[in-house]
Parts: structure tokens; sequence; C-alpha cells
């Protein structure tokens, strides 16, 4: 962190940031980062503010305009790429600037609508699978979050890689993914030689165990649209096999737990509220997915999709970084600050939705809000690709 201060833009320093807003670490520790980020919105009237959490500085953009300039404007704001080194690699989430953009347009492809068609199928037979494998259980409890994540796996092998993630795939993948993700979380929070020092054997199998799964999807799987993109492109010169296995890589995890993370929430909404369930149950009886209807054509489901998704965003916080001094609503923000935008308190700003922490899913019968309103999927040039992917699994799902 520069040795400047944080300024208001008429000269103004800003408080101490722990004194304005109440005791950073100490509130993250009790409450969560999520909900600690939250209680200072509205102690702030949800309006933009600054925090130092273990040391560093962390500045929330909340206010629309602020929102809009953290999501879109590139040469003031990057995301943060470091914290995910070892989730990502050199895969397309961790790029910038011109790598990023010919690798966006390498991956498009098999997300845009027209191709889209061919997963429906896919979809289907896989949640019915898991259907099957529920309804075996005799009504037993069970947890269903892991089941969903397998599931969605399952689906992501084979539309995008045009490979079956076998049983002894799945528990490792799972089991990786969240040493990854810990990983990923430390390196946010925490001085840079404390996250590598907890964390740093768990990293080591998981990359190892990765690496070896998305190897094999490279020279085994099917010539689907995604992988012969990666092949041509290793043919050409253009990508090595390193950096093909991150993109599979990158791929495998961020296509499907998000998925999976909206699913498990989807379920716990619906469980508290039976009415609902009946009436997606009655609207799901008229359309025949096995058939081939397009999912769209479940309206009142999309709608409890976006509710759901709004209280609880499958991506509930992006970081980025100021590349350079830059302004942000009534502050001079210097060059490595670090800026957030979290999604789970812009989706409950009350000057956005009337009434925010109440599950309603009529707010999305008469349209969508504003990208700088609902960030499901994030904004911006980075924008999630696999969106239209997504919404087709959760609907089918």
């Amino acid at each position: 962190m520069p040795n400047r201060a944080f300024h208001c833009l008429d000269g103004t320093p800003l408080r101490r940031p722990e004194t304005a807003l109440g005791g950073g670490a100490r509130v993250v520790w009790n409450d969560g980062l999520l909900d600690a980020y939250l209680g200072w919105a509205r102690q702030t009237g949800f309006r933009d503010y600054a925090v130092r959490i273990a040391g560093r500085l962390h500045v929330v953009a909340v206010e629309r305009e602020s929102v809009r300039a953290v999501l879109n404007d590139q040469a003031d704001f990057q995301r943060n790429i470091a914290p995910t080194k070892h989730l990502f690699g050199a895969g397309m989430l961790r790029l910038t600037g011109e790598a990023w953009r010919v690798r966006r347009v390498m991956t498009t492809p098999p997300f845009r609508r027209e191709g889209l068609g061919s997963a429906q199928p896919i979809v289907v037979d896989e949640v019915d699978r898991l259907l099957d494998r529920w309804r075996a259980r005799g009504g037993e409890p069970f947890r269903p979050s892991r089941d969903l994540s397998r599931c969605m796996a399952s689906i992501l092998g084979r539309y995008l890689f045009g490979f079956e993630l076998g049983a002894q795939d799945r528990p490792a993948l799972h089991e990786s993914l969240i040493a990854l993700s810990v990983d990923s979380v430390l390196r946010h929070l925490l001085p840079r030689p404390a996250a590598i020092l907890l964390n740093r054997w768990a990293v080591h199998r998981a990359r190892r165990v990765l690496d070896a799964l998305c190897g094999e999807i490279l020279d085994r799987g099917g010539k689907t649209v995604f992988l012969e993109a990666l092949r041509a492109a290793m043919a050409a010169g253009q990508l090595d096999r390193r950096t093909a296995i991150d993109e599979i890589r990158t791929f495998l995890i961020a296509g499907h737990e998000t998925s999976a993370t909206a699913l498990s929430w989807m379920i716990a909404v619906l469980a508290e509220r039976p009415e609902i369930q009946e009436d997606l149950r009655q609207e799901s009886c008229g359309v025949d997915l096995r058939g081939g209807a397009p999912t769209d054509l479940l309206v009142r489901t999309t709608a409890v999709i976006r509710e759901s998704l709004r209280l609880y965003p499958a991506v509930p916080i992006s970081v980025s970084v100021a590349v350079r001094d830059a302004r942000l609503g009534g502050y001079l923000i210097p060059k490595g600050t670090r800026v957030d935008v979290a999604s789970y308190v812009v989706h409950r700003c009350p000057q956005r939705f009337e009434d925010p922490e109440r599950f309603d899913p009529l707010r999305f019968t008469e349209g969508v809000p504003g990208t700088d309103e609902f960030l499901p999927f994030l904004g911006g040039p980075h924008l999630c690709l696999g969106r239209g992917l997504a919404m087709i699994e959760l609907r089918a799902a």
C-alpha cells in the first residue's frame, strides 16, 4: 500500500477507516466478510466506503456510478489477479489487456446462443441421473451440495470437453477445488507469506491432481469446439501445453462450481417456500424439456432463479486494484489500492431494490435491472462468458 493518504477530492483526509466503520479484521472475524461489508454499507447509507482489514485498505464501491466505473474502466481499475495464481494459472480469468481479448475470442464460440442448443439434452440427462440417485436414497436426509457440484461438473465435462468425468475423478476435483479456493481467499485477505505458509501442501497436491486431470482431458477429450480451438492454437504455436491445461482448469473450475452454488441456494430458498415450489411444478408440467422445448419458456422459474441469485450470488465479490491514481465517487484513490464490488451488498441496497431482504421473484417478472444494479454474472468487459449455459442449467435443474 503506498504511503499516501486516502483523500476526499477537496483534499480533506478521510478519517481513519477503522474508526469510522468499526473495527476491520475483528468485524470480519465475527461476521464473515460478506456480512461485514453489508454492515458497513448500512452504516454509511449504502455509499462508497473504505476500511482497513489486517492492515490493508479496502475501498468498497457501492454507488451506481462507482460500481460502473470499477467494472468498466480498465484504464483505472483492473481485476486483482494475483491471489488466484494457483486457482486459474495462466487461464483467461487471470489475463488483462490484449492477451485477454485474444483468449476471450478464442473461447467464446461454445457459449454463443446458437451453439447452446446442444447443451440442453446433456443437462436434462445429467439432472435425470441425479434425481434417480436422490430417489434411491429412500427419503433419508442428505446434503445436496456435493451431488450438485458433481452433476454440474459432469455437464460441463460432456458439453465443453466431450469427456466423461468418472466417479473416481469427482471427489479429487471437489477436494482440489476447495484447497485452491481457500488459497485464493487467504491471498486476498492475508499478507503473502502467511497465506503461502497456511495452505502450501494442500495447494501442491491440488495442482498436481488438477494438472493430471486437465492433461487427460486435453489428450482424450472429444472434438468439441472448445478443445479444438485450444489444440489449433497449440499447433500454431500460439499456446503451449502448460497454458492449454490452465485454460481447461479455469473453465472446469469456474464453469461448474458457480452453477452448483447457485442451485444449492435455490434449493434452500425453495425448501422454505412450498407455495413457490408448487407454482414451479405446475409451470414445468407444461414445458417438455426432454422433447426439446427451450428452457426460456420457464418464465416463473427464471424469475425465481434471478431472485435467488440476487440474494445469494454465486460470485459475491469482485476484487480489483487501482492501476493508477484514480477518482471514485468523492475520493482520490492512490495507485495500488484494493477496490471491491460486492454484488452481495449491491443487491441488498434499498435504493435499488424495495424491501431488499425479502425473497420476491415478482421483482423479475417485468424484466431485469441494469448491469450496475443486478450483478449475478458481474459486468463490464469481463461479464461471465458462460452465463447463457448457466441459465440453461439452472432452469432445467
